[in-house]
Formats: C-alpha cells, sequence, structure tokens
C-alpha cells in the first residue's frame, strides 16, 4: 500500500508548521532565557567590579593614600590617581597615561562618571570621583578628584566565554528542535492520519458496497416499467429482486451507521442487568431453526444465571452476528456449539463451527471493516459486506471485554468472547 504520510501535501504542510511552531516556541523561550542570564551575570560582574573600586575609595577616607596605593597588588592590574592642590600622587603606568588624560578631558569634572576603554588588548574601568564641589559657584572646578583605573579584560572574557556558549547551545539547541518537532509532530498526526485514512477507505468501501445492490435495484426496477403494461404477478421475480437487494441496502446503511457513531463515541450503551444466560439459550432456540434449514447441529452448553452489566440489543446484536457468520461458513452434516461459563470473573462465550475455516494470513485482518477472507469461504451468495465482525468487536470492547478468533482451513473455526461479570 501507497505511504500516505509522504505523498499526502496537507500532513506535510501540517507537519511542517507543526516543527515550526516547537521550534518557534523553543527559540524564543530560549531567548529569554538566554539574554535573562547573559543580563544577570554581566550585572553581577560589573557590581563586583564597581564594588572593588568602591571600597579603595572608602578606604582613602581613613588610610593614607600612598599607603593605598602600595595595597594594590600588581595582579589586581588597579591604579589610583589621587590629586589635591598641594598633591599628586598615583600609580598609574605611563602607557595608560594618554587615554586616561584624553578620557579626562573630555569628560565633565563636578560629577562623578563611569568609563570603559580598551588600551591595545586590554580592556579597562575608569571612575572619576570629585571631591569638594562647591554648590554655590557652579563654575568653580574642583580642585580635588579621584580617578580609579582597574583592567576588567578577564572579567569582559568570562562574559564573551558565556556568550559564546549560549549561542553555541541556542545553535544546537535549535537543531534538535527541528528533529524534535519532527518527530513530535509525526507522532501527533499520527493518529490523524490514522484517521484520515480510516475515513479514506470507509467513503470508498462504502461506496462500493452501496453501489451493487443500488444497481441491482435500478436494473430490476428499470424491467418493471418496461413491462408496465403486464400485471404484477408477471413481474414478481424483478419487484422481488429489488425487495431483497434494499432489505440488504437498509442493512448495511444501518451497519455503516452504527460504525459511524461508534467512531465518533455517540453509539450511547444503555446499561443495565442483563442475564446472558437466558439472553443466549433464546438465540440458541431462534438459530435451531436457522441450522435444521442448513442441515446444521446445534448444541449448547450454557451455565445458568450468569448476569453481566451491558445493553441488551447491542449483546444480541453481537452474537446474532457470531452465530450467523457460524451458519453461514459451515457445509451442510456440520456442526456449531456454542457455549457459556463463569471463569476469574468474567463470562466466557465461545461459538465453536466445523466450517470451512479462515486462512491464517486472514485471521489478524477479519476485524477490520470491510474485509472479507479468501472467496472460498463463500458460498451461495453468503457473503456479507464485511461488517459483521468489525461490529462485534466493538460491541465486545464497548463492554469492557474483547474477542478473539482462531481458525484453520477445513477444519473449523471457534470465536471466544470474554465480558466482565
Amino acid at each position: 500500500m501507497m505511504d500516505r504520510r509522504e505523498t499526502n501535501p496537507v500532513f506535510r504542510r501540517v507537519r511542517v508548521r507543526l516543527t515550526m511552531l516547537t521550534v518557534g516556541i523553543v527559540l524564543l523561550l530560549y531567548i529569554i532565557t538566554s539574554v535573562s542570564v547573559y543580563t544577570i551575570v554581566q550585572q553581577v560582574v560589573i557590581r563586583s567590579i564597581d564594588t572593588r573600586i568602591t571600597g579603595i575609595v572608602n578606604q582613602l577616607a581613613t588610610t593614607d593614600v600612598q599607603t593605598v596605593i602600595n595595597s594594590l597588588s600588581p595582579e589586581s592590574e588597579t591604579y589610583l590617581l589621587f590629586v589635591t592642590p598641594n598633591q599628586f600622587m598615583t600609580n598609574l603606568p605611563p602607557s595608560l597615561d594618554t587615554e586616561v588624560a584624553n578620557l579626562f578631558n573630555t569628560h565633565p569634572r563636578r560629577s562623578h562618571w563611569v568609563v570603559n576603554f580598551s588600551e591595545g588588548d586590554n580592556q579597562f574601568r575608569m571612575v572619576y570621583f570629585p571631591i569638594g564641589v562647591s554648590s554655590a559657584d557652579p563654575t568653580m572646578l574642583p580642585a580635588r578628584y579621584i580617578l580609579i583605573v582597574t583592567n576588567i579584560t578577564r572579567e569582559l572574557a568570562v562574559l564573551s566565554r558565556l556568550g559564546e556558549v549560549l549561542l553555541f547551545v541556542g545553535i544546537a539547541g535549535t537543531v534538535l528542535a527541528t528533529l524534535a518537532g519532527f518527530f513530535l509532530a509525526e507522532r501527533t498526526l499520527r493518529p490523524v492520519r490514522k484517521a484520515w485514512q480510516r475515513q479514506v477507505d470507509f467513503v470508498a468501501d462504502a461506496s462500493h458496497e452501496l453501489r451493487t445492490p443500488l444497481a441491482v435495484i435500478q436494473s430490476n426496477l428499470d424491467i418493471v416499467l418496461d413491462h408496465s403494461n403486464e400485471g404484477v404477478l408477471d413481474n414478481l421475480e424483478w419487484i422481488n429482486n429489488a425487495h431483497n437487494e434494499a432489505r440488504r441496502l437498509s442493512k448495511l446503511v444501518a451497519d455503516l451507521l452504527t460504525l459511524a457513531r461508534s467512531d465518533s463515541q455517540a453509539a450511547a450503551l444503555h446499561m443495565d442487568d442483563v442475564d446472558l444466560s437466558a439472553l443466549l439459550d433464546h438465540l440458541v432456540e431462534l438459530f435451531q431453526t436457522v441450522a435444521q434449514a442448513g442441515e446444521l447441529s446445534l448444541t449448547q452448553e450454557i451455565e445458568p444465571n450468569i448476569h453481566i452489566q451491558g445493553d441488551k440489543s447491542r449483546l444480541h446484536q453481537l452474537f446474532v452476528i457470531l452465530l450467523d457468520n457460524a451458519c453461514k461458513y459451515t457445509n451442510p452434516g456440520g456442526s456449531i456449539y456454542l457455549s457459556l461459563a463463569s471463569q476469574k470473573g468474567g463470562a466466557i462465550v465461545r461459538i465453536s463451527d466445523t466450517g470451512q475455516g479462515i486462512d491464517e494470513q486472514d485471521i489478524d485482518r477479519v476485524f477490520e471493516r470491510f474485509y472479507r477472507a479468501d472467496k472460498a469461504r463463500e458460498r451461495d451468495g453468503a457473503s456479507g459486506a464485511g461488517l459483521g465482525l468489525a461490529i462485534a468487536k466493538w460491541v465486545a470492547e464497548a463492554h469492557g471485554g474483547k474477542i478473539q478468533l482462531q481458525s484453520q482451513v477445513g477444519q473449523g473455526t471457534t470465536v471466544t468472547v470474554q465480558l466482565p461479570l
């Protein structure tokens, strides 16, 4: 059978859209998370640098400037420039003199400011603190100020590395999200595709099955119309043919409606206490006439007083289908045996026949809709539309039970129905 997963453009488009939606959501969440993480880490790093600088300023309030300068280790690459009218002290290296002077001359003198700059391969942060700014004369520049310069190359390298890791994880995550999206979209669409395919097959098979009785009805009625000058008795054969096909068509439509309702969960079951023993006794009695007409032996072994919760009319339909199939596909002189027994909290119903049997390759498919086994099983036009066992399976499962079939060609078939007590 052709794989419609690859040939149907509707499902391809839906799959791509679901994948894009999944990737888009994952990517959006990742971007928000990554930006938040990077921003928080950046703020923590910058805050730690500014805390270190502020600590030096606070230390100057209680400690001699030269002592503070001497306490700055070369490894920290932190430099201090302290200026008063009578004092100029610094450990600033000559390599930074020009850059620091340029930045100092291009920034305001009366307010505190912070600026980052680069020198070669290094990144620095410079902080300016004015001391004793006069509010009475806004034009007067402070004669006392502090400049602190610290190397932040390592901290910025950590942030850069973090950004690279987040970018790499984002790209890898996008690729994985795309692959996972295709897989999840396939898993999501699988039941939808299965239901869609069942609907397509259902419509195609139903159209095929409906066409035959309609054609027979139409052809027989055309003959009647062509013989309109004759009486009813003269056209009785054609009328009977049309009538029989109309009854067959009515049954087929009823079966189709049952299955359609079962698919849509609209086939409500009217659960009540059902005397299964009495129900099967009654059905055996009804089918004795059918069995005798087909020269069959129908025997039973029914345990009395077995009750279950179920829909009596649906259970009646289930066992009518099974007994009818047993009678249809058992040759004259054969036998049919029905038994009912309680076992491990369940009711076990077995219907066995000595009929033609079913080929092993067909056993797994006999419960599919419109599926009919090999033509060898058909006799005297006994073949139906292939809906009976599908309905039987639905009824059994709707009651919380299950149905199984065992068969061998030429030896017969046994159908077992298990229903909870």
